[in-house]
Formats: structure tokens, C-alpha cells, sequence
């Protein structure tokens, strides 16, 4: 599916920044869990968070270079 609707693009935008928004803050409450309860070590976290980081500025971007197209 194109979207080519500029309105569209920026209602994309949005959503998916909210959505990876919550996904941060859940994903950071089951780390905070996860680590005091030493299921995981602290590199692993650190690993993980870069990893989400890089995933999310990706999927930003990509929508970003779509609104200006």
C-alpha cells in the first residue's frame, strides 16, 4: 500500500511514534523487572536497548523519507 496523502503520512508518523513510545515503556518496566530479579545481566540490557533504539530511528526514518515523498 503507497500512502501518498501528505494528512496520512503525518496520522502515520504519529502512530507509529506513539506506538513505539508504549512499546519503550513496557519494554523498559520488564527490563527493570527482569534485572532485579536477575534473570538477565546487565550487558544484555544494554545490548537490547541499542538494538531498539537502532530498530526504532530506522522505522522513524523510513516514515519520515515516505511524508517527504
Amino acid at each position: 500500500m503507497i500512502i501518498t496523502d501528505s494528512h496520512d503520512n503525518d496520522h502515520l508518523l504519529c502512530w507509529i511514534a506513539g506506538a513505539l513510545l508504549l512499546t519503550g515503556f513496557g519494554l523498559g518496566d520488564a527490563a527493570i523487572i527482569a534485572s532485579c530479579s536477575a534473570l538477565v545481566t546487565f550487558g544484555q540490557l544494554i545490548a537490547f536497548a541499542f538494538s531498539f533504539a537502532l530498530i526504532a530511528l530506522g522505522l522513524l526514518f523510513t516514515v519520515w523519507q515516505i511524508r517527504r515523498s
